[in-house]
């Protein structure tokens, strides 16, 4: 009989907007299978309208707040995950939304005579000034006293992840490696335990834009290991481990055998057994339990 990984969605930070822009919220859920992801606000569920964008559970079921203001779109959010056996898990998500206090200065061109370049951008105390250009490419990167520029980008950043626990051999479960920010386009690998994956594990992976995901439909004790999930963009390349623990009952390695000995004589009986958790032996004679001393 196979067991499915129950559904649960990872715990995170306050999330951070800036009023004016669409941001992406992604639920970092796992378990295996997710019929259904849905999202409330203050004890209201959300729909796909013209300021919300929810996304189908095949691709990540994020959901996108478009064009964000503090007044209305500041507040807790909840994901909500549904298996297909009917069991749910939740998890609170607090985004804060801040607002410039003066509108940045659009510098349109420099004159290449120009010795010095003087370009101010104003924020609150909670917010870190970035400065790009229009078409989100080339940014100033530098200050000094000469001409100086550089194409900056954001490294991708990865959502901490975990596999589910009490994961069954012969079960199935899923991973999603997402990240929350940096430019696109962001390429996703995986390896495990520093090598390719084998296609003899038969694991599937499915991308997006924003994420990938792990499916395994027939968990057995060599899918055991550390999975390293790696994110790279022009800016960085990094990455992200979680291990996957499988329980699998003892089974003999060695079955004891019925033995004849002469008596008086030395016999050696081997007991073997393998599993995860290891399996802890223990020897009888008869209904008695026999101390390591008399072994």
């Amino acid at each position: 009989m196979k067991n499915n990984g129950p559904p649960y969605v990872r715990a995170i930070g306050p999330l951070k907007a800036v009023a004016g822009v669409d941001v992406t919220v992604y639920c970092p859920f796992s378990g295996y299978p997710i019929e259904q992801i849905r999202w409330e606000k203050g004890h209201h569920e959300l729909t796909s309208n013209s300021h919300y964008s929810l996304a189908p559970v095949q691709q990540g079921g994020y959901i996108v707040i478009k064009n964000v203001e503090p007044t209305r779109d500041q507040g807790m959010y909840t994901c909500i995950v549904k298996s297909r056996a009917g069991e749910e898990a939740r998890r609170d998500m607090q985004l804060n939304v801040n607002s410039l206090l003066h509108k940045p200065v659009t510098t349109r061109y420099v004159q290449s005579n120009a010795n010095q370049l003087n370009s101010r951008c104003y924020s609150n105390r909670y917010l870190r000034p970035f400065i790009y250009s229009r078409n989100n490419s080339f940014n100033f990167c530098k200050e000094g006293r000469y001409p100086t520029a550089e194409r900056c980008k954001g490294p991708p950043v990865i959502e901490p992840f975990k596999f589910p626990k009490n994961l069954q051999e012969g079960g199935r479960a899923q991973i999603t490696c997402a990240v929350s920010s940096g430019d696109m386009p962001i390429y996703f690998s995986w390896k495990k335990d520093d090598m390719s994956i084998p296609t003899t594990l038969q694991i599937t992976e499915k991308k997006e834009e924003f994420f990938s995901l792990l499916v395994f439909k027939d968990i057995s004790a060599k899918h055991s290991g550390k999975y390293t999930c790696y994110a790279s963009n022009a800016a960085a390349k990094v990455n992200f481990t979680a291990e996957l623990q499988v329980r699998v009952a003892p089974r003999w390695s060695f079955e004891p055998m019925d033995t004849a000995i002469m008596l008086g004589n030395t016999i050696s009986i081997n007991c073997e057994a393998e599993g995860y958790p290891i399996p802890a032996i223990t020897w009888f004679k008869g209904q008695d339990v026999l101390a390591r001393a008399e072994i």
